[in-house]
């Protein structure tokens, strides 16, 4: 998060004001499929960064997690999660080669 709080810390803190026990078992579930997802992607496009780049797996593991693509993709906030691995892959690779996230 902007505010520098991690995202699970701040589904904790908005958890705790709640009541309900639903409420808290639906939050903790979309918070694993969001994580799920995030790692899915991950891992196409550490697949993608090496076959685009010519990479091994260490350089591509570096060259993602040091993104800003990548802290996009890790807040739920802004959705990328969502998207499809060669969507999101276009966002990395011009930012790989302009170094700036459009």
């Amino acid at each position: 998060m902007e505010d520098g709080r991690d995202v699970e810390t701040c589904n904790s803190i908005f958890l705790w004001y709640r009541k309900s026990n639903k409420l808290l078992k639906e939050n903790i579930i979309m918070s694993e499929d969001i994580q799920f997802q995030i790692e899915c992607l991950s891992a196409e496009l550490v697949e993608m960064l090496m076959c685009r780049y010519g990479w091994d797996m260490k350089k591509a593991l570096d060259e993602l997690y040091s993104s800003e693509t990548y802290k996009r993709l890790c807040n739920p906030a802004c959705g990328l999660f969502y998207e499809g691995a060669v969507y999101v892959f276009s966002y990395l690779e011009n930012e790989m080669e302009t170094g700036v996230v459009n």
